[in-house]
């Protein structure tokens, strides 16, 4: 009996032990059951997003930059085809990185791009399933050394794109300006509207206009093997090319302009008084934007920003100056318009004005004198004791009033970026920023364009325009047109009036003929040309730093007049023989390209199709 319940509380223990082991079996197929419900069933979308991307990788692709066309349909800048260097940090390790970065480098020949692609390559990591861009614009034979190397170096890819191309070089580089790649200041600006590796402008038209010329970005969807190596495209956008820009610049002009300048720091500015369009903008030194299309070294990048010659500075907007002799134009209308002086009062100039109780001298640029002076023959002569006199009985005031009034002290408001707004003087500001009064000798510099006035080039050929058209103040402008990437024209810019100035026909017909007889007998006749009615100002502005420089500003006809031309040469001495020459220059050779007529849209066409270059 013993023995017999024995054997039973042994079955039962061993019943309860495989009742146990069957309860843990199914309990741990109970969790697997979960857990692949879980990843099938509600995290399944999740997984197979991942494992797509584990074999699926984004290849963006830049859209070409719109084109940049001259009034006349020119071409001013393009686009070529080049090749860049990607890679995509996808499976890959930091020494596997760095050993495919030594290999590149070994390829390119250079070991100076190493610290440059490795940030590049740390940033794209943040996003592994797309490629950083290294370099662009790569040479053919490089290219193919890369394609031959391209199972040896995990990670590269080789893009076929367009790049920008200038193809007259330093043809007008300060306004078209130049591109490159976005930096991370810009790219936090610009938020989700780029992203790292984007080419985007500078400075120029370039950078104003980056959104219009930019296009819409493609690319393609890839499939990779473990190595990261391309197997198939699976899905591709093509890029939309950007918008075509059409300018207000005539290219003969310019030309005419910069060889009339040749190698000689300055500016020259060429406007239309009827509408405010931007002709021509030269400023010197130069560049070739095309420089900026690869990545330049530490010794390039030093010359641009370091060099005294200031290459990249437009001085045409971005560099202020004593206006010199030129500002007397104001200052007469001033005097005129407050009939603080008549056409008959005369002035005695011996050479110098004595001013204040220690009796300052104020000289002429004339040590011998101008003798007497009526104010037809100041301004012509440009006789500064003539202007001393007319300063003191106009006063400060009045001609800061009209200064501002004809757009000094402001910016133009021109579509080019990082213009400077120059400097109208009064004694309110001296108080404010220097701590002194204003004396009478400060109204004596005034009067003559010296002193604490500062202006830009387009300034003062802004302010020509005003005077010359009856007092109508344009914003300067240099995009005429905008048309998309089919050809529409999509935009038209017209001319903005600023403002409507008061002028009296008696003061505008006196201007006309005391600037006319400044070019045919006074100070201007180095713009003197035969049979041309031209109507011009000269002037030599005193330069603490070195030597004066000269001025010139004029326009033609006179009768109505059609341009306006003002030409500034830093360190070039006296403005009658040095800028009134230059602007001679310009005006022989710019008549026939007025009143031409608007491009037709078979030229239009012509220049879109030829954009390749």
């Amino acid at each position: 009996m013993w023995q017999i319940e024995s054997n039973r509380l042994e079955y039962q223990k061993f019943k309860n032990r495989i009742f146990l082991f069957l309860c843990f079996l199914s309990f741990i197929f109970f969790v697997l059951y979960l857990r692949l419900f879980q990843l099938q069933i509600i995290d399944g979308q999740y997984f197979k997003k991942i494992s797509k991307e584990n074999c699926i990788q984004i290849l963006f692709q830049q859209a070409p930059r719109g084109t940049i066309l001259d009034r006349k349909g020119e071409i001013l800048a393009g686009n070529r085809s080049a090749f860049s260097l990607l890679f995509s940090p996808f499976n890959l390790s930091d020494s596997d990185i760095e050993k495919s970065v030594d290999k590149i480098n070994n390829v390119l020949g250079e070991d100076k791009n190493k610290d440059n692609f490795i940030r590049k390559i740390a940033f794209q990591k943040r996003y592994p399933f797309t490629y950083a861009c290294l370099m662009r614009n790569i040479g053919r034979k490089k290219m193919f050394q890369f394609a031959e190397e391209k199972l040896n170096i995990p990670g590269i890819n080789i893009q076929t794109e367009t790049v920008r191309f200038y193809p007259r070089k330093n043809f007008a580089s300060h306004v078209l300006g130049y591109i490159g790649e976005i930096n991370a200041n810009e790219l936090m600006k610009r938020g989700d509207e780029c992203r790292q590796g984007n080419v985007v402008g500078k400075i120029g038209l370039e950078k104003v206009y980056d959104s219009e010329l930019r296009g819409v970005e493609g690319g393609k969807q890839i499939e990779v093997d473990v190595l990261g190596r391309e197997l198939r495209v699976l899905r591709e956008i093509i890029p939309a090319k950007g918008n075509t820009l059409m300018l207000t610049i005539d290219n003969r002009l310019q030309i005419l302009a910069e060889d009339a300048l040749g190698d000689a720091a300055g500016a020259i500015v060429i406007l239309d008084p009827r509408n405010g369009e931007v002709l021509s903008l030269v400023s010197k030194p130069d560049f070739d934007s095309n420089i900026f299309t690869v990545p330049l070294n530490a010794k390039e990048w030093n010359y641009f920003f370091t060099s005294p010659d200031y290459p990249l500075l437009n001085r045409a907007i971005q560099a202020q100056y004593a206006p010199g002799s030129i500002f007397k134009i104001l200052v007469t209308l001033a005097a005129l318009e407050e009939k603080k002086i008549n056409l008959n009062d005369t002035f005695f100039c011996k050479g110098f004005l004595t001013c204040g109780k220690e009796e300052r001298v104020f000289r002429c640029w004339k040590r011998k004198g101008h003798g007497r002076q009526n104010l037809i023959q100041a301004v012509a002569n440009s006789c500064d004791v003539y202007f001393y006199e007319m300063g003191l009985k106009t006063g400060v005031r009045n001609i800061s009033k009209y200064a501002r009034k004809f757009g000094l002290g402001k910016k133009t408001g021109i579509d080019l970026p990082s213009e400077k707004k120059g400097l109208v003087p009064s004694p309110e500001w001296k108080k404010k920023k220097i701590g002194n009064p204003w004396f009478d000798g400060d109204t004596l510099n005034f009067s003559i364009g010296q002193g604490y006035l500062l202006v830009t080039p387009l300034q003062m050929a802004n302010l020509v325009c005003a005077v010359v058209n009856g007092g109508k103040l344009y914003r300067p402008y240099v995009v005429k047109k905008i048309f998309d990437n089919k050809n529409n024209l999509i935009k038209k810019i017209k001319p903005y009036k600023i403002r409507d100035i008061e002028i009296s026909d008696n003061t505008l017909k006196f201007i006309k003929k005391s600037l006319k007889e400044t070019v045919e007998k006074g100070t201007g006749r180095g713009a003197y040309i035969e049979n041309l009615s031209v109507g011009g100002k000269t002037g030599t502005a005193e330069n603490p730093h070195g030597e004066n420089h000269a001025w010139f500003v004029c326009f033609t006809p006179v009768e109505d007049p059609q341009i306006v031309i003002c030409v500034l040469v830093e360190h070039g001495g006296s403005g009658g023989a040095v800028a009134a020459p230059v602007a001679r220059k310009i005006l022989q050779g710019a008549i026939p390209f007025l009143n031409k007529g608007e491009v037709n849209k078979d030229v239009l066409k012509t220049g879109m199709k030829n954009n390749e270059f």
